[in-house]
């Protein structure tokens, strides 16, 4: 993980990430003046983008960008959002940068910079990015970066994610949503290789099944924006990532978050992707679209139902899970229009069995028919 994931603005995540590892090779280069510089600098950023989340913080009219980095810990640590051990460990940093002044050193006959104080700058801003870490979690909650990373280190973290949400604000949590974890799957699902027993299908699940309790547990406005990005990539996606997004960040039942065309062009691909046949998971995907059919839909909806129903070769536990999911569909029927088409359907394929002779089959249909007739709740 990042050593800045907690830092929720991308501009200065990346300064505080490069200036980070320019740090590490100029103290593996001997390069003690610059470590010293880059130290001082990484501190002052990192109060810097705290103080700009509070800047009812800053006296006078200063701006938290106007604060030099001495000011910056002096504010911090007279509002508690320094603990007295930090702020002394950043006034040591300070210190320590002061070192590369021509004119203190000469004035003070300060040494300068050395191997032995830029091992102290490196120790302390280690210490000092932990804590800073931690005060601004305790603030302002975990950043979409520590959930994600969290989600993809943690094989067992699916059971931590209710406990996780919770310490997120709303804000990161769209980030979550819209950003930070499309693209780290999308970056995995690109550089899959055919190899079904991937680590990285097992992460690309746990990311899914991530994303869909984090989008349970947005607000509405936020779940309108965030199913609202699907239509786009519909229009202007490649098929692959189409498919990607149907497959992990979407589901048939954000479909009540779109409305007019857009909702009506996403039902449609819905239904023209139906299988010909259902599984256990393509029927329950299936009975999320009952509420938005119309009766053009209701072949390719219905059909996949009865033929694994009929299937003579499936085992009898498939087909109670399938024909389950059917009847659930009969009480979210939204019209009697739906319904009579449905009837209608089961009678075409009863026509076609008894054209057959295939009297067990037939009988099999009627049973099914009445019994989706009877759960049907009419609205």
């Amino acid at each position: 993980m990042s050593h800045f994931a907690f830092i929720t603005r991308s501009e200065f995540r990346t300064l505080l990430e490069q200036d980070y590892c320019e740090l590490q090779v100029c103290f593996e280069q001997g390069a003690w003046k610059s470590v010293h510089v880059l130290g001082g600098s990484i501190v002052e950023t990192l109060l810097i983008d705290y103080l700009l989340d509070k800047p009812e913080l800053v006296p006078g009219n200063k701006t938290p960008l106007e604060l030099d980095l001495g000011r910056a810990v002096t504010v911090c640590r007279s509002n508690n959002i320094l603990t007295e051990r930090t702020a002394d460990l950043c006034s040591v940093i300070r210190s320590y940068r002061n070192l590369i002044h021509p004119g203190r050193q000469v004035r003070l006959s300060e040494p300068a910079p050395s191997e032995s104080s830029a091992k102290i700058v490196v120790a302390l801003l280690d210490l000092i990015i932990t804590e800073i870490a931690e005060a601004r979690t305790a603030s302002f909650g975990l950043t979409a970066e520590q959930f994600l990373s969290k989600l993809e280190r943690d094989q067992s973290s699916l059971v931590l994610v209710p406990y996780l949400l919770r310490e997120m604000h709303s804000s990161e949590l769209e980030r979550l949503l819209t950003d930070v974890l499309p693209s780290r799957c999308a970056e995995i699902y690109l550089q899959l290789d055919e190899d079904v027993f991937s680590d990285d299908i097992e992460t690309l699940s746990r990311f899914s099944q991530g994303f869909e309790r984090a989008f349970e547990s947005a607000t509405e406005p936020i779940k309108t924006r965030v199913a609202g990005r699907f239509p786009s990539m519909l229009k202007s996606g490649d098929g692959s990532m189409v498919e990607f997004h149907r497959g992990y960040l979407f589901s048939a039942s954000y479909l009540r978050y779109l409305t007019g065309i857009e909702q009506s062009m996403v039902k449609d691909y819905y239904v023209a992707k139906l299988p010909l046949i259902h599984t256990d998971r393509t029927a329950e995907h299936a009975l999320e679209l009952i509420d938005y059919l119309e009766p053009r839909d209701v072949v390719a909806w219905l059909d996949p139902f009865i033929r694994a129903i009929l299937d003579s070769q499936a085992a009898p536990s498939k087909t109670l899970i399938t024909r389950k999911a059917l009847m659930e569909a009969a009480g979210h029927a939204p019209n009697e229009y739906i319904l009579s088409a449905i009837e209608k359907r089961f009678e075409d394929w009863a026509r076609h069995y008894e054209s057959r002779n295939q009297t067990s089959q037939v009988e099999a249909l009627k049973r099914l028919r009445d019994e989706f007739s009877d759960m049907w709740i009419p609205f």
